[in-house]
């Protein structure tokens, strides 16, 4: 009969830092490759000095807006709409 053999394995828990584990699935086989085209466009403008911002409009102030309703409001029926399409 064989005899127990005893392993000692108190060092185990004796270490400088804790390794972290993922959580997620990572990198399954199969993947869809990425978009290197866009990666490559993002990569660009990330090392631009000069990032150039399109002309966006004013937002409308609300509270002027606000004053302009009538005083009995828009008076629109059941299913009916003030811009139709």
């Amino acid at each position: 009969m064989a005899e127990a053999v005893s392993v000692n394995d108190d060092d185990v828990l004796d270490v400088d830092d804790l390794v972290q584990v993922r959580q997620d699935k990572g990198v399954q086989p199969g993947a869809e490759a990425p978009d290197w085209e866009l990666i490559d466009k993002l990569n660009e403008i990330a090392e631009k000095e000069e990032i150039e911002v399109p002309d966006v409009p004013e937002a409308p102030d609300l509270d002027a807006v606000a004053q302009t309703l009538p005083e009995d409001g828009w008076n629109l029926g059941a299913g009916e709409d003030l811009w139709p399409s």
